[in-house]
């Protein structure tokens, strides 16, 4: 059997149950989010590749994704396996063969032809397809989290979970539509003024929603260390 069943809660299986599986993938995840949002830089190679951080978080969501706990965590969570090995393919490419220098200005094709438009719109799905999978894996685990009892994880993932939704998603949307129809043909080369402002705003919130994704990850960790029983 190559799925761990959480679908009924009984205590007698308890010592069964992966506890140092599920602590190991989301230790992962925590510290595969950090390698994604810190970058180091010398010489512009980045020492701590982003790569990295999407292998381990694939690792996570794949182990998790074998844990049962209802028909809707299945699918959500097969859902995100797809598309954190989609991510983490093109993250090969984008970070790894051909990585772009941040120094270099961002050039959107003319929308004269239907390829360059097409190929703009289909990044601009497959970005806002990542953030709605991030989305669904804060509602699996604030589902895991209900039916193990711990209501302060599952609160502290309610909370994560409207933050990627009303501060990343919905502005991810605006912002792929502006991508889509108002930037292509243009050249945006980072100056000072109001793109530092709206750089500075936007680390804001992507910080804001990914401290507390990880603090989500680290009080999930903590409650199950609580919960593991002793193999003494």
């Amino acid at each position: 059997m190559n799925e761990y069943d959480f679908s009924e809660s009984l205590p007698e299986d308890s010592v069964s149950l992966p506890w140092k599986k599920i602590i190991t993938s989301l230790r992962l995840i925590f510290w595969g989010a950090l390698i994604c949002l810190i970058h180091i830089k010398i010489n512009q190679f980045d020492i701590i590749n982003d790569f990295i951080g999407k292998v381990m978080i694939m690792c996570a969501i794949l182990s998790l994704a074998k844990i049962t706990v209802s028909p809707t965590y299945k699918s959500r969570m097969f859902y995100n396996s797809v598309v954190v090995v989609i991510a983490t393919i093109l993250s090969f490419f984008s970070d790894v063969v051909f990585p772009l220098s941040s120094s270099q200005p961002i050039v959107i094709q003319n929308d004269t032809t239907f390829f360059p438009t097409f190929l703009v719109t289909v990044a601009a799905v497959i970005n806002l397809c990542f953030i709605w999978g991030w989305f669904w894996f804060c509602l699996c685990m604030k589902e895991f989290c209900e039916q193990r009892d711990m209501e302060r994880c599952a609160a502290s993932w309610e909370y994560s979970k409207n933050l990627v939704f009303y501060v990343f998603f919905i502005p991810a949307c605006l912002g792929q539509l502006l991508l889509i129809f108002v930037l292509p043909g243009r050249s945006v080369t980072p100056s000072l003024g109001p793109f530092v402002l709206l750089a500075l705003i936007i680390f804001f919130f992507v910080a804001w929603v990914t401290i507390h994704f990880l603090i989500s990850i680290s009080r999930m960790m903590r409650a199950i260390r609580d919960l593991e029983p002793s193999q003494d």
